[in-house]
């Protein structure tokens, strides 16, 4: 398929419609080569500034291809009309003259590049018109309509369109020049990419490719509906997916939806930070809802304070000793699981309720992957005697709903923890880079997060994390960045909108970003770093950058041969 730049096309603008349709039959797999969409030409001579639509790189030659769209097109007394969907009309512009025009500043603007070197410049520079939406039945002796493509045409013959254009411009070159134009090598395609790309306006907008992609996140997916139908149609349920696959998603909508039958519910969680966004989602009576750490619940009712690294196991032991009587919810769901996956945790749990473990109900979201506070082997003698004990119906979650197919490559590829079988959308490419000092940490900080910035992304999109308190780690001592604080935030209620808010990897845990900078990875293989590095990076929901010590460097490169 070909290279298309920018990678996605804007897709709430309905003045786009056929640019979307070309866009997607240049995406398709048959047509090789760059496209360069929608790109601001500076040499045309007839214009200031001129646009072309697309231009086509490909071993055959280049093609300026000019797009009209409209339910018709016709022309009247010379002047050009579009009818739009809406039956509304518009003054349009010649798009013969138009694609000709570019075309000309093109040849021009290579003319003067290879003038040292004119053989390099025998190649084909034509263009082509494509009215997507509607059949053009035009005629005149001004009117190239070899070189026209409409919906009269399949889609699918659209790469036969572009190599007959080729075929075209190919033999008007031998009609009047008098020699055969020779294939592009790869070599030169590239260095002809390089080339337009200083001469074209090909950055696209970050912050528009942000919400591309997160409009692809947000979208439900089929296999959620099936889980939740599956989860109401049973008392007792064990939900098990790796990072991103909406569990935290689920498990609210099932809050939402035992509350509105007037039952109360214990929504339980390991995080605090969690607990913090998911009270906020639901916005429940305390009443009839509790939402909170298991911490949390057990202090409440023993009436002392335990910190959030106190043993789950240990505050299941006192509150199973004491002689305290616990309100018992009618559903308790519990998020983050794995990290809650000692027995008496359930033992203790079951008191909140009504019918116990044995008969109420009860659902359970878990990641084996991201269990950072438990062995291996009491995570997996909990879990088998769960299954074993209550019989529930155990749900598995295998589609990617927050991060990219990039991120997830690139996460799998440095843990060794297998990427879920299918991720919904693709998103710039994520970077991992060894750093050697804070200076150089610092300086690729400032370059990666300014681009960010020009770019349209807005500071509270960006959050950076590491393994180690703001104080113990690279960045220790550092007041700000691109002129933006450095915040240590830990608390998501802490979160500053016009700062560069950073937490640790275990605070930030079960949240997301749509932009993490991952910092002082100073280890790969060890089972640990392993778990940790993947809860880390797949805090991120469209852009990643991960920066490693060098003393990790033998690690690293182990771990990717």
């Amino acid at each position: 398929m070909a290279q298309m730049i920018p990678a996605q096309i804007q897709d709430d603008n309905p003045n786009l419609m056929g640019e979307r349709m070309v866009f997607n039959w240049f995406s398709s797999s048959t047509v090789q080569g760059f496209v360069l969409h929608s790109l601001t030409q500076k040499n045309h001579k007839a214009k200031l500034v001129a646009e072309v639509d697309f231009l086509y790189i490909s071993k055959r030659g280049l093609l300026c291809v000019e797009i009209k769209g409209g339910k018709s097109i016709y022309r009247e007394s010379g002047e050009w009309f579009s009818i739009s969907r809406t039956d509304k009309i518009y003054r349009i512009k010649d798009p013969f003259n138009q694609a000709k025009g570019c075309m000309y500043a093109l040849q021009d603007y290579l003319a003067d590049v290879y003038i040292k070197f004119p053989d390099q410049g025998k190649i084909i520079i034509g263009y082509a018109v494509v009215f997507p939406e509607c059949i053009f039945t035009g005629k005149g002796n001004d009117l190239f309509t070899e070189i026209m493509f409409d919906c009269s045409n399949n889609m699918d013959e659209f790469s036969t369109f572009l190599e007959s254009t080729f075929d075209f411009w190919e033999q008007n070159i031998v009609n009047k020049l008098g020699y055969k134009p020779k294939p592009l090598t790869n070599i030169q395609m590239n260095k002809l990419l390089d080339l337009l790309r200083g001469d074209f306006s090909v950055v696209p907008s970050m912050s528009l490719e942000m919400q591309h992609v997160e409009r692809q996140l947000l979208i439900l997916t089929e296999e959620q509906f099936d889980a939740l139908e599956t989860i109401n149609l049973n008392r007792r349920v064990i939900v098990i997916g790796g990072a991103g696959t909406g569990k935290t998603l689920l498990a609210i909508e099932k809050a939402r939806r035992t509350l509105a039958e007037n039952k109360s519910v214990a929504f339980i969680c390991f995080n605090k930070n969690i607990a913090t966004v998911i009270k906020k989602n639901l916005n429940a009576n305390e009443s009839t809802c509790y939402v909170g750490t298991y911490h949390g619940l057990i202090s409440n009712y023993l009436k002392m304070n335990f910190t959030a690294w106190s043993e789950a196991d240990t505050l299941a032991d006192l509150f199973l000793k004491s002689a305290c009587e616990a309100y018992e919810y009618d559903c308790l769901i519990v998020d983050e699981a794995q990290d809650l996956m000692f027995l008496n945790v359930w033992d203790s749990l079951s008191k909140f309720l009504k019918g116990g473990m044995d008969k109420g109900q009860w659902t359970l979201f878990l990641d084996p992957n991201q269990n950072m506070f438990n062995t291996t082997e009491i995570y997996n003698f909990a879990l088998d005697y769960l299954k074993e004990a209550y019989i529930p119906a155990v749900i598995p979650l295998m589609l990617n709903c927050r991060n990219t197919e990039q991120i997830g490559r690139l996460t799998s590829q440095v843990t060794k923890i297998p990427q879920v079988k299918h991720m919904k959308a693709t998103g710039p490419e994520a970077v991992i880079q060894p750093v050697t000092s804070q200076k150089e940490l610092l300086k690729m900080l400032k370059r990666e997060i300014s681009a960010l910035l020009s770019g349209g992304c807005s500071p509270v999109d960006i959050i950076i994390l590491s393994k180690y308190r703001i104080e113990n780690s690279m960045l220790a001592g550092v007041k700000s960045i691109c002129n933006l604080p450095l915040h240590y935030a830990e608390d998501i209620a802490n979160l500053l909108p016009y700062s560069l808010n950073y937490f640790t990897i275990q605070s930030f845990k079960g949240l997301e970003s749509n932009i993490i900078f991952l910092i002082d990875i100073n280890g790969f293989e060890e089972l640990k770093n392993r778990i940790r590095n993947y809860v880390a990076m797949t805090r991120a929901k469209i852009i990643l950058f991960a920066f490693y010590n060098t003393e990790a460097q033998e690690e690293y490169t182990k771990i990717n041969n």
